[in-house]
Formats: C-alpha cells, sequence, structure tokens
C-alpha cells in the first residue's frame, strides 16, 4: 500500500469541506468560528 501524497490529502480535505459545507452549513460554520477563535486566541 503506497502513502498517498499530501497534495492528495489536501484535495480530499477540501472535497469533504465543501461536500459538508453544501450539506450542513451551520455546524460547519460554527465549528470553522471555534477553531479560528481557539488558533486567535492561542496565537496571542
Amino acid at each position: 500500500i503506497e502513502c498517498p501524497d499530501t497534495a492528495d490529502i489536501v484535495v480530499l480535505v477540501c472535497v469533504f469541506g465543501m461536500l459538508a459545507l453544501g450539506l450542513f452549513p451551520e455546524p460547519v460554520l460554527n465549528l470553522v468560528e471555534d477553531a479560528s477563535a481557539v488558533l486567535f486566541s492561542s496565537a496571542q
């Protein structure tokens, strides 16, 4: 079994992200806001 390329992983994540955003916009946006808030607070 070959290891997948990083580019393939990024593409898969993007595709799944777009699908999730299309299917469940509210919870996905809430997750993104929470994640960015955590990253922002930890960066300070």
